[in-house]
């Protein structure tokens, strides 16, 4: 039986360096003609399939949402549509990662829409990056021109929507700066954890040799700018940064200032 690794994150925070790793190390991504982004010095571009792609931002169009806008998001899709999807997903992305040993699948968006995909990949576990949150507010900004508070209530809406998600999902906790700043001690240690969960034949010695994480490009330092985050964005973040599963962080609400965010952003939005 195939096992799939689902890599789950909110954008930003490495899922792709991750996914690489994952390939690297012997698991199936898909054919590097189906990765978007895709170029000649990184043929796997951002590490997502355009097949998937092409189910996963309609599926939060179809809630009202964006993966920007996620103002009063809930997993909570019209059963005819759910069942389409899962059929579109059954007959495309999920046969082809199915033909292999083990696969990988990405797409920052499984935050939010691992419920809608959950049904059809029961042998799943997953890998949850997390990132400083004002690291990921920064990137956004650079590459987005997001306000800095947008970013960091991105951040936690998808952050709590994963864990909500993954409640029962083996899972294991990555946290990105480790990832990125001592690849050689944690990239075998993932692959360690990963055969505790059933997954074997990744190849941790491979991955390494790859060099594919430089800690060079590792951009947006922030670790004296918690100060920028409020109170509850802290709180959230010191939880996940303590954390050896995800289990061990209850989803909880957002917080009332990430609500806010979110609603002028999508008010925003609407006026356009």
């Amino acid at each position: 039986m195939t096992k799939i690794i689902v890599v789950i994150g909110m954008h930003r925070s490495g899922t792709s360096a991750l996914t690489g790793t994952l390939v690297n190390a012997g698991a199936w991504f898909g054919h590097p003609a189906l990765a978007a982004g895709g170029r000649p010095a990184r043929p796997l571009g951002l590490v997502e399939r355009k097949d998937f792609l092409r189910l996963t931002e309609p599926a939060l169009q179809a809630v009202g949402c964006s993966w920007h806008d996620v103002h009063g998001f809930q997993p909570a899709w019209e059963k005819s549509y759910a069942e389409r999807v899962r059929e579109q997903f059954r007959a495309g992305v999920l046969a082809d990662l199915r033909c292999h040993p083990v696969a990988v699948l990405k797409d920052p968006r499984l935050c939010l829409l691992l419920p809608l995909f959950r049904p059809v990949m029961k042998s799943a576990a997953a890998l949850f990056i997390v990132r400083n949150p004002h690291e990921v507010a920064m990137s956004l900004h650079a590459r987005n021109q997001f306000p800095i508070g947008l970013g960091a209530a991105l951040w936690e809406a998808y952050n709590r929507h994963a864990l909500a998600a993954l409640q029962d999902v083996p899972s294991i906790m990555v946290q990105h700066r480790r990832l990125v700043s001592r690849p050689a001690q944690c990239i075998p240690q993932i692959v360690r954890k990963l055969a505790s969960l059933g997954i074997e034949g990744l190849d941790a010695d491979t991955a390494v040799a790859a060099n594919s994480i430089k800690s060079n490009l590792y951009h947006h330092h922030a670790e004296q700018a918690l100060n920028k985050l409020s109170a509850g964005q802290r709180e959230f973040w010191k939880a996940l940064r303590q954390a050896k599963v995800p289990s061990d962080v209850a989803a909880g609400d957002l917080s009332s200032e990430t609500r806010e965010t979110l609603q002028a952003h999508h008010q925003e939005r609407a006026a356009v």
